[in-house]
């Protein structure tokens, strides 16, 4: 199973919930390393959007397309 992909963009903080504070620790737990969840919290801090997702092997490439196809920058996979 491959874990969350992660994608920022100016639209997810207020989708997700967490517009304020916790973003990075939440990102831990996903497996998502420190440095990047601090990544994250700072870009949404900003105003930009973040959504995590988690999605079977076989259509993590495909997921990871649709949202870059659809303006989502910084996308990544951990597993």
């Amino acid at each position: 199973e491959i874990g969350p992909i992660v994608a920022a963009g100016p639209l997810a903080a207020g989708l997700t919930g967490v517009v304020t504070g916790g973003v990075a620790g939440g990102l831990i737990d996903y497996g998502i390393p420190e440095a990047r969840g601090e990544y994250y919290e700072e870009q949404v801090r900003r105003g930009s959007i973040l959504v995590t997702l988690k999605s079977s092997a076989e259509k993590v490439d495909l997921a990871a397309s649709i949202l870059r196809n659809n303006g989502a920058q910084d996308v990544e996979t951990h597993g």
